[in-house]
């Protein structure tokens, strides 16, 4: 489905804690750091699979946008983009868990301590947030389906309401799963959650493919299904190689250990609940004033935008551990020479995109949509462009207070960007259509955290060094 693009959701690394004969459990059988293997350099190996990984899942998703606009046509593949649209709002599944449970890994590690109990009262915990979550959906679909999907009346009120379920429980499932992708990453083995996710993609390929030369598959019940559920799958892959590897049990459980947990979740629950304020309000205020149509170019140019800014997510991957552990030692001017590096890369690279967007945007077009023209001005373009170098910047920012744990201003700050945002995404959408939503979040961004978070991490690290 598609991906929140700010801060960045995703685990990370350092090391490579396998053992010589790849058995991570063979030295660590009680849930210790191991020491690096010999031959590529941890970061090198797991920022290589991260690029590796999104790399085919970006080449899926590019023919997945051409099945699904051939076979599904605008309207019902304007159908498709809202409910994947929501796939953020299931972020909140986990209430911040899978984040606490990796950033109390990495700084175990850190220190040579056990996390045994740390990631199976974590994944305990996950598993009682997901049936809450379950229940809320339930209750809420049959008023907030049919009012989300108004626009759509060739649908009946009991298939929106079924598609919104589907969806809705797959992508849950698959936010508390990714608990597992986390833990690879805080054991600095960052790169079995990589090839799970290639993994997951050739899954996808070979849906998609399946649909082809099946017409009776080419239904929105079966694509929203696939899209869903093999991010589920695989994160329950993920859950149970971690479990065998590290041969956790549920003797490792601890009562006492959810409480420092949900403490450490609920800044991060709050975090992702502001986020997706901010920035996942919009599809749906497109879904009331917007047609759809319009919802169909925007959604094409922003998954462009987002395949690519999803590969400097893959090299920011190795942002969050390195920071949690480079913190844990005081070591701040190596902090700030890491984001700086970042934000030099992720901005380049946006900036760049743009520029080939630009330029070969007839091409591109035509391969995305062979079937049915889309007029997309430049100017659209040139604003998805700017808002995403935008992204690039200040997520690096964000992902290093959120791998300290230094929360509380950082959503104070989301607050007030939330408060202003909101508000004028709906104005300015009901004056200048699709174009109002980015400008209302660039705007947003400028006057909040796109200063707030460069001062909380400079004013953090100068603290640290003079403690």
């Amino acid at each position: 489905m598609t991906e929140a693009p700010f801060p960045i959701p995703s685990p990370q690394e350092r090391g490579n804690l396998a053992s010589p004969e790849g058995d991570p459990a063979e030295d660590d059988r009680n849930g210790h750091s191991q020491a690096p293997t010999r031959g590529l350099p941890p970061r090198l190996l797991i920022t290589a699979s991260a690029w590796l990984s999104r790399i085919v899942g970006l080449g899926v998703q590019v023919y997945a946008l051409r099945c699904l606009l051939s076979t599904l046509g605008s309207e019902r593949y304007a159908v498709f983009a809202l409910l994947a649209s929501l796939l953020p709002w299931y972020a909140l599944a986990d209430i911040g868990i899978g984040y606490a449970v990796q950033n109390s890994v990495t700084e175990r590690q850190a220190k040579n301590l056990p996390f045994r109990e740390i990631v199976v009262s974590g994944l305990a915990t996950g598993i009682v947030a997901l049936l809450g979550g379950v229940l809320l959906l339930v209750a809420l679909a049959p008023v907030f389906a049919p009012q989300f999907l108004v626009q759509f009346p060739m649908l009946g009120r009991a298939e929106k309401i079924g598609l919104f379920l589907a969806s809705g429980l797959l992508m849950s499932a698959a936010t508390t799963t990714a608990i597992g992708a986390k833990c690879w990453y805080a054991v600095k083995m960052g790169h079995v959650a990589n090839l799970l996710n290639i993994a997951g993609s050739a899954a996808l390929m070979v849906g998609l493919v399946a649909a082809g030369v099946s017409p009776s598959l080419q239904t929105l019940t079966f694509y929203v299904c696939l899209f869903a559920g093999v991010p589920a799958v695989t994160g329950l892959i993920s859950v149970a190689a971690f479990w065998r590897a590290y041969r956790l049990t549920i003797g490792d459980f601890r009562r006492e250990a959810i409480h420092p947990i949900w403490e450490r979740a609920k800044p991060f629950a709050l975090n992702t609940a502001l986020v997706i304020a901010v920035l996942e309000v919009k599809y749906l205020i497109m879904s009331q004033l917007v047609g759809s149509r319009d919802i169909v170019f925007y959604n094409v140019v922003d998954r462009v935008f987002l395949g690519a800014y999803l590969l400097y997510v893959a090299a920011l991957q190795a942002l969050w551990p390195e920071v949690t552990e480079l913190s844990a030692h005081n070591r701040q001017q190596e902090i700030l020479r890491l984001i700086l590096r970042y934000i030099t890369l992720g901005a380049t690279f946006m900036l760049l995109t743009t520029l080939v967007f630009a330029i070969l945007k007839p091409a591109i077009l035509t391969l995305l949509s062979p079937h049915e023209a889309l007029g997309v001005p430049t100017s659209l373009i040139l604003w998805f462009g700017l808002q995403y170098t935008q992204y690039a910047v200040v997520s690096a920012f964000g992902v290093a207070l959120q791998s300290m744990s230094k929360m509380k201003s950082f959503n104070i700050a989301l607050c007030l960007q939330a408060a202003v945002s909101i508000p004028l995404q709906w104005y300015l959408t009901s004056a200048l259509g699709v174009r109002g939503l980015i400008v209302a979040t660039f705007v947003s961004t400028a006057l909040t955290i796109g200063w707030v978070c460069p001062l909380l991490v400079i004013r953090q690290t100068r603290l640290r060094v003079q403690s």
